[in-house]
């Protein structure tokens, strides 16, 4: 085994470096021909002599001259590039920083050299060395680009100290970025602005402008940009420009503003020139300096330019009224051809709406070759990871039309999603359509909201029918009224309808019917047939009311041309042939209210063939959603008119009409449910329809609503509510629920028991005036009124209430309260017998046989016999 020390390696080390030079120098004798053999010195430029006799004893000044005067062929010297380099090698080789600068950049460029960058960091560093400035920018340049800042901050550095002005530069930004040496950096950047370095300059002001390290001073950054757009630098007048127009500090100035970014343009900044496009006044005449404008910015690689030239191009000029033909090339104007290619190349410049046009031209067939569908899914896809929202809601669409298709569904709402976050109103209302068929309408909602706030109108209006519907959303009507006036005033006709309907019917605030009018008005101008019609219903003059339903007719809106009807029948312009007509007409084209009186005039006649007319009329005028007409089609299937008598599809017509709200549907389809008729009985159900009905003032639902309350086995036992309801349809003038009420209060509350008998009595119900008078004869509730008793057992005689006749006669019989007269009380009994009044003609019977026995014996063994057949017990014990 043998040790190998240093020093052994040191003789083998020395070897290699000497190798490595003489290779290098085989290298640059390979590729450099002796200049001396194939140059002999000029004898015309004594000058050029000097410099060549100078060169040839290893001067390297006077060969990198020499060397750039052959590169070019200036003075006497022919042109020879491959002789230049070789001079410009011996120069370098011999110290000339100039030299060894310019083969670098050939090096790095590959002009003159083959490209090889390594080569060129090297020559830049050696010339460096050699207190070359520019070779010193570039070096730190390539240490900065392979992430080694020590030494670029190195080579910046002995630049800038060289006055180089790129190297100063460069430092002041090299120590903005990773340690932030702000005080460093703009002594670098002052220098450079001081040598008239525009971009250092620059640099400065935008220092300055953002403050870093301290509060920014606007006015000192626009003097530097000022000073930086004086030297030609087009980014520092676009900055000056951009602080004129915008910053707090300074007082803005659009004609500056203007003029620096015109000198941008000139110097070649894109988008000064599209800032100069933008604010240069559109017309006619500078239409042309405008797109010369844009077309200048999209040449210079602005693609938001390239996306207006393109729409300027097609602006106020006609387009095609039909896809060209895709087998043959399009015959275009040109301004199409021109606008698809700036689109095309906004495109390719990384722009959505470029892209999204872009599309447009393709799927018109407005360039070639044509696309197919899959092309076209395609295009847009590539257009929305752009950042074109109006490409994501596209492909959306596609996707949505794939009805039967989960996953499609889901990437529309994706896309819907993604178009919507970058603020386009159309994919929020999209995506606010497919949650709502989803039945996901909270979030629905949220969507169209979100639409709303971005000023699309149709939004604002499904927001606020969501509110309205309540479902799966809490209902809001002052904030419908609210999203629908936005609409509204963003001149939405269907929105200005809604909100006057809210105002008409004092949904979500105040009943104010001149505001309904005038919005119903503004919606009807734009040919809302809707506000049409009920604007006719609020207008107090006839003739604009006739106007406005007839606008609303000839829009399509059917129930307005039965109005229009009515008006020319209240002004006798119609004989009753000709109503019938136009009634039949007006049905015929869907007015379901014209079907609906045509039904109710043929079933008055209550001939057969005109009820089976009426019957189908009203058949049709229900399924067309009329309420009421489902409820005359009940009556007349549960009462056989017109046809057979069909009790289970009377059940369903008093459901529909119930549904819809009508009170007197809810009624008989409670009455149906309660009785068990069409279907199962349901007493909890009817008493429910019954309330219903009940809250809409219809008396008669009320008084079954309280009868069912006292009846346990039928429904919940509730004598508390049922005497509530009960009163609540004795004040809606029903006289059986007063007398209801009173009979129960008879016992327990006399007094109340007879205020409610009254009011029977006063509502014309014989039975309340009958049993007022019972009281008032018994002292029960207050005092005897024997006279008064009388009095009201008369009235309700005379409305043939029976049992009042057979008191009033039991009054005359015994002489209470008038003076007794037999001849009346047999009057009085005989009529309530002959009605089969069973105590009647017990008590006629009973009259006679104490009167005279022997005489009318045999008519009171029959009146005895007829009150005992008709179940008066008492009777069965007389002979």
């Amino acid at each position: 085994m043998y040790k190998h020390s240093h020093a052994t390696h040191a003789p083998q080390r020395w070897r290699l470096f000497c190798l490595r030079i003489a290779l290098c120098c085989l290298f640059f004798a390979a590729w450099s021909p002796d200049t001396q053999a194939q140059l002999p010195c000029p004898a015309r430029d004594t000058e050029a002599c000097n410099l060549w006799q100078k060169c040839q004893q290893n001067d390297g000044p006077s060969c990198y001259s020499v060397g750039m005067l052959r590169l070019y062929g200036e003075r006497t010297m022919p042109r020879d590039p491959h002789d230049a380099i070789a001079l410009l090698s011996r120069a370098c080789q011999h110290n000339s920083g100039p030299a060894c600068f310019g083969l670098g950049v050939f090096s790095s460029t590959g002009q003159h050299l083959p490209k090889d960058q390594k080569r060129a960091q090297a020559l830049w560093q050696q010339a460096c060395q050699l207190d070359h400035g520019a070779a010193c920018q570039r070096s730190g340049l390539g240490h900065e680009i392979l992430g080694q800042l020590d030494k670029a901050e190195q080579d910046y550095k002995k630049s800038c100290a060289l006055n180089f002005p790129a190297g100063c530069t460069n430092l002041g930004l090299l120590h903005l970025k990773p340690s932030h040496k702000l005080s460093l950096a703009q002594t670098s950047l002052e220098k450079a602005c001081a040598l008239q370095e525009k971009s250092g300059c620059t640099a400065l002001g935008r220092l300055h402008e953002q403050g870093k390290g301290y509060p920014p001073v606007h006015r000192v950054a626009l003097l530097f940009y000022t000073q930086a757009c004086r030297l030609g630098d087009a980014q520092g007048c676009a900055s000056a420009a951009r602080l004129h127009l915008k910053s707090p500090q300074i007082p803005q100035d659009p004609q500056i503003a203007a003029n620096l970014f015109a000198r941008a343009c000139l110097l070649g900044h894109p988008t000064a020139c599209r800032e100069t496009a933008q604010r240069t006044p559109h017309n006619a005449q500078t239409t042309a300096t405008t797109l010369t404008l844009y077309q200048k910015a999209c040449d210079q690689g602005d693609g938001a330019s390239c996306f207006f030239a393109g729409s300027l191009l097609l602006q106020n000029k006609p387009l095609p009224s039909h896809q060209p033909s895709t087998a043959t090339p399009p015959s275009l104007p040109p301004y199409i051809a021109q606008a698809c290619q700036r689109f095309e190349q906004a495109c390719s410049l990384k722009n959505p709406d470029g892209c999204y046009n872009h599309i447009l031209c393709r799927s018109r067939g407005w360039t070639q070759p044509p696309v197919t569908s899959e092309q076209i899914h395609s295009l847009y896809r590539e257009a929305c990871k752009i950042g074109s929202s109006q490409a994501c809601n596209e492909l959306g669409l596609l996707f949505r039309n794939e009805r039967n298709n989960p996953n499609a569904q889901k990437q529309a709402r994706r896309l819907f999603q993604r178009a919507c976050r970058q603020k386009l109103p159309n994919a929020c209302w999209n995506l606010g359509q497919l949650l709502q068929e989803k039945q996901r309408n909270l979030r629905a909602f949220e969507a169209y909201q979100q639409a709303c706030d971005l000023r699309d109108k149709d939004a604002c209006e499904s927001a606020a029918l969501l509110l309205l519907q309540a479902k799966g959303v809490e209902r809001k009507d002052d904030q419908a009224r609210l999203l629908f006036a936005r609409a509204c005033a963003q001149t939405h006709p269907q929105s200005c309808y809604h909100l006057g309907w809210m105002w008409h019917h004092q949904v979500g605030g105040p009943k104010d019917e001149n505001k309904a009018r005038n919005l119903y008005a503004a919606a009807c101008e734009h040919n809302e047939k809707r506000a049409c019609y009920n604007l006719g219903l609020l207008q107090p003059d006839p003739t604009a009311a006739y106007a406005a339903f007839q606008k609303s007719c000839k829009l399509g809106y059917a129930d307005a041309c039965y109005h229009t009807t009515q008006l020319d029948i209240q002004r006798d312009k119609l004989t009753p042939a000709q109503r019938l007509q136009t009634y039949q007409k007006t049905c015929n084209d869907g007015a379901m209210p014209s079907c609906a009186t045509l039904a109710t005039h043929y079933e008055k006649t209550n001939r057969p063939q005109d009820l089976a007319s009426a019957r189908a009329l009203f058949t049709k005028a229900c399924d067309g959603g009329l309420a009421y007409a489902c409820n005359s089609l009940g009556l007349l299937l549960e009462q056989g008119r017109g046809g057979d008598k069909d009790i289970a599809q009377a059940r369903t017509r008093y459901e529909k009409a119930c549904a819809s709200s009508l009170s007197a549907g809810c009624h008989n389809f409670a009455r149906f449910l309660s009785q068990g008729l069409g279907g199962p009985a349901d007493s909890k159900q009817a008493l429910r329809h019954y309330e219903q009905s009940c809250q809409q003032r219809h008396a008669p639902s009320c008084l079954m609503a309280g009868l069912l309350l006292q009846k346990n086995s039928l429904a919940e036992y509730d004598p508390a509510r049922s005497m509530v309801l009960l009163a609540r349809a004795c004040l809606l003038k029903e006289p059986t629920a007063c007398n209801e009420r009173g009979l129960l209060n008879e016992k327990s509350l006399p007094a109340d028991a007879r205020i409610d008998f009254q009011n029977a009595c006063d509502l014309g119900y014989a039975a309340g005036c009958n049993n007022l008078a019972m009281m008032l004869q018994q002292a029960r509730g207050g005092n005897v009124d024997l006279s008064q008793a009388r009095t009201l057992y008369k009235k309700a005689c005379t409305m043939k209430d029976w049992i009042a006749c057979t008191n009033l006669a039991a009054l005359h019989q015994r002489g209470l309260g008038t003076p007794k007269d037999l001849r009346k009380a047999r009057r009085l009994y005989r009529r309530a017998c002959d009605h089969n009044l069973a105590p009647a003609c017990f008590r006629l019977g009973h009259l006679l046989f104490h009167q005279n026995k022997r005489r009318h014996e045999r008519n009171a063994k029959r009146l005895y016999q007829k009150a005992c057949k008709a179940g008066y017990s008492r009777a069965c014990n007389f002979p």
